[in-house]
């Protein structure tokens, strides 16, 4: 499936089998029934979507994930509420029952460094630095939990916030201009100032676009400059880092293929996570299914992080998927909330959804030891995948949506498991209250 040379350079030769796939019917009802009875069986039910005191239910995750050092947690959507204490939820279990330490959230990383300051010191305003789609009650609460296991009495290890994206790097950009290099700085703020000054005047993807070739490659220049500068000062690792970032940036915007190389990107930041940042810690990974699937979804020509990372970390990257049948969401963090009405028909929510449970917890490589399961499951399936195409919208049209709504994947190669919510709510951002 994969030709494996190295982080950089990967290839798929089998993945436009989902891009010239027809979309699957539901299974014939004697097919079905065996489907579901060998599904069912490997299927564990979530008795609630926040977080509790017993978590017995997750207790399944350990004879799963294994050994994994990365554990990927999707979501269909970014409105969806369920999606956010669940995730809370299964990171507080790993890091209670696991000794997992770290969250990498596909957010830049100068944010993320508030964040982490947040955590270890209490200071500053975490809400200030969630990118847009995660601004919500359910993902500041997980915060305030992280912030409260630092503080509490008795041994135990720190917990630690650090971002992951170069799409929006305003924060490492500031990191790095009013970082305090000392009596011999490597630059000057002056010569930073020039060498940012395609970021500094904010040129979104449509103006950057318009510029000239020759404009393009000297904003990329510039960035470079700066980062060659600072990487060899004697600045700490996060500022060398977030020159680093705002040169994947500049980078990201002369790529012809901007999706597949910011998840190459983001790839290599965790990498960076894992091998220099926390090179000892077990790290949980925060976000859309697009980019922890390690198998690409329609298409095939997109490779998400989680084939870069299956590529370099093998089975010590675990990836969960996740996905609802209807209900309402906020499709970017500021939208107002729209109703979904249920899957279609053959896509895989419509089988799950027959599963019983209103949310469970299924074991995609389990569940292959069913034949009929197994011959399903092989096959490219519609899952839901919502992203957030229009973030300054507030007001989205639902049957847009619902045109939208479906892509499709081989779900054991893009996920280890997959958490099902039948009925999905709507997040509760910050952007509507």
């Amino acid at each position: 499936m994969v030709r494996s040379t190295d982080l950089e350079d990967i290839e798929w030769t089998d993945g436009r089998e989902i891009a010239h796939s027809v979309f699957p019917e539901l299974p014939a009802p004697r097919r079905l029934t065996a489907i579901l009875r060998e599904l069912r069986a490997n299927v564990v039910s979530l008795r609630s979507a926040v977080p509790v005191r017993d978590d017995s239910d997750l207790e399944a995750l350990p004879r799963s994930i294994g050994a994994a050092r990365l554990v990927g947690m999707g979501e269909a959507s970014h409105g969806t509420s369920e999606f956010f204490t669940i995730k809370d939820r299964i990171f507080r279990y790993l890091v209670e029952h696991m000794g997992f330490t770290v969250l990498a959230m596909e957010a830049d990383l100068g944010d993320g460094v508030a964040i982490e300051r947040y955590l270890a010191t209490g200071r500053g305003n975490p809400e200030g630095h969630l990118a847009t789609v995660w601004d919500n009650q359910e993902v500041l609460e997980l915060l305030h939990w992280m912030r409260a296991y630092n503080i509490q009495g008795g041994k135990h290890p720190m917990l630690h916030f650090v971002g992951i994206d170069m799409v929006d790097p305003f924060a490492s950009l500031a990191l790095v201009i009013f970082h305090d290099f000392g009596k011999h700085p490597p630059v000057t703020t002056h010569q930073l100032i020039a060498d940012y000054v395609c970021l500094i005047a904010d040129y979104d993807d449509e103006a950057f676009a318009k510029l000239s070739s020759a404009r393009k490659l000297a904003c990329v220049a510039g960035a470079w400059d700066a980062y060659q500068r600072i990487a060899s000062s004697s600045a700490s690792i996060d500022v060398k880092r977030a020159a680093f970032v705002v040169l994947e940036n500049m980078a990201n915007r002369l790529s012809m293929d901007s999706d597949s190389e910011r998840d190459r990107t983001m790839a290599r930041n965790v990498k960076w996570v894992a091998d220099s940042r926390y090179p000892h810690a077990k790290i949980v990974l925060w976000a859309h299914n697009a980019h922890v699937a390690a198998y690409p979804m329609t298409g095939g020509s997109q490779l998400p992080m989680g084939a870069f990372l299956r590529d370099r970390f093998a089975s010590q990257y675990y990836a969960i998927g996740f996905s609802f049948d209807r209900g309402s969401i906020s499709s970017n963090g500021i939208a107002e909330p729209v109703a979904l009405g249920p899957a279609p028909l053959g896509s895989s929510e419509s089988v799950f959804r027959k599963i019983g449970p209103a949310m469970f917890l299924l074991d995609l490589h389990r569940a292959q030891q069913g034949a009929d399961a197994r011959q399903w499951l092989s096959k490219p399936l519609q899952i839901t995948d919502l992203g957030a195409p229009e973030l300054g919208i507030k007001h989205v049209n639902p049957a847009a949506l619902e045109r939208e709504r479906e892509d499709q994947t081989v779900l054991p190669k893009a996920f280890d498991s997959l958490i099902f919510v039948r009925e999905s709510h709507a997040a509760h951002s910050f952007h509507l209250r």
